[in-house]
């Protein structure tokens, strides 16, 4: 039953994957699906739920960063993130927007691998870079002084155009 509600590869997910997600309570992944392409105010409690029950979903615990319930440590949710999904090429441009936040920064992990994202997107084709700079204009002065810091590593050209505030 839960299959039937889940949205097709070219629909939009979002409720469908909710719905689907409420009818096998148990699956984890389905959770995750709905946490991360659901309604922003059932994001938490969804996420929430797919951790428990598919602990290995890492787009579910960079959720639980995001949106974080009360009486839990947003950090180590963006750790787990990184730690069940490290070659997901498609969450870095999200671990990046959530890392470079000032109260993630200040965890020595987080700022790690931070660095090691920024690394590893200069050395993919032109597709992450946007999201560097996206990021890095979005981020709080502490924010852009660790992505020029990681960035002049390994692209200078780069971290020029960061500084220039061209795009």
């Amino acid at each position: 039953m839960a299959e039937l509600a889940r949205p097709a590869a070219s629909a939009l997910p979002g409720d469908g994957a909710c719905l689907a997600a409420e009818r096998a309570r148990w699956r984890g992944d389905l959770w995750a699906t709905c946490a991360q392409d659901g309604r922003k105010e059932l994001a938490a409690e969804a996420a929430d739920r797919a951790v428990r029950f598919a602990p290995h979903e890492a787009g579910a615990w960079l959720v639980l960063a995001s949106f974080p319930p009360p009486a839990s440590n947003p950090a180590d949710s963006l750790k787990m993130s990184y730690y069940t999904g490290p070659n997901a090429a498609e969450l870095m441009p999200p671990w990046l927007f959530v890392s470079v936040q000032l109260a993630m920064l200040a965890d020595g992990d987080i700022h790690q691998l931070m660095r090691h994202d920024i690394r590893t997107a200069v050395g993919r084709p032109a597709q992450l870079k946007p999201a560097i700079v996206t990021a890095y204009r979005q981020a709080s002065p502490e924010g852009q002084r660790a992505i020029e810091a990681a960035v002049s590593d390994v692209d200078a050209g780069l971290a020029a155009t960061l500084r220039a505030g061209a795009t």
